[in-house]
């Protein structure tokens, strides 16, 4: 069977043009995985090819790394997604350690990470992060005692775990 012309010009894309950018950067990235911009303009940037975390000043058009790669203390294993926590605070997933870390707004990683295993057993893989902190994941897809109902039904708990006093509850479900 062959579509019929006005069938596949019907599912052509409409291209979108696309205006001047407010700001270019002079350093190529090669596969960003995480952006975020701070309040004072700077973009922090994940590259998951490079294995970077840049701090970028479109002011000064200066990089500053942030972290290395590595496990101890101000490394990380494989750069991934940012999220914006308080204020210019910053949680990047560190799949390569298992564990999220906590960016400074200077551009420093904090001493304080999060196991991206919570000590109830359950895999914390972020889906945002509210102004107080608070991280929010779902339990789609997760096969593991007690949490199999979730994979059979369809329907998971997107759940808040608050860290400062380490209560979790259910918002809403998937």
């Amino acid at each position: 069977l062959a579509p019929s012309p006005s069938v596949a010009a019907a599912q052509a894309p409409r291209p979108t043009p696309l205006g001047r950018p407010d700001a270019t950067f002079p350093e190529p990235l090669s596969s960003p995985v995480g952006f975020r911009v701070l309040s004072d303009g700077r973009v922090l940037v994940a590259d998951n090819i490079e294995s970077t975390v840049s701090l970028l000043d479109f002011r000064t058009g200066k990089v500053t790394a942030v972290g290395r790669q590595g496990e101890g203390p101000g490394e990380f294993g494989m750069p991934g997604a940012l999220y914006a926590a308080g204020g210019d605070t910053t949680f990047m997933m560190d799949m390569g350690n298992r564990r999220l870390l906590v960016i400074m707004p200077d551009g420093t990683i904090s001493g304080n990470t999060v196991s991206l295993f919570h000590k109830s057993g359950w895999p914390i893989f972020p889906r945002g992060v509210d102004a107080r902190g608070r991280i929010y994941f779902d339990l789609a897809g997760i096969a593991m005692p007690g949490l199999n109902d979730i994979v059979t039904s369809g329907r998971a708990p997107l759940m808040r775990w608050d860290r400062a006093t380490d209560r979790m509850d259910t918002v809403a479900s998937v």
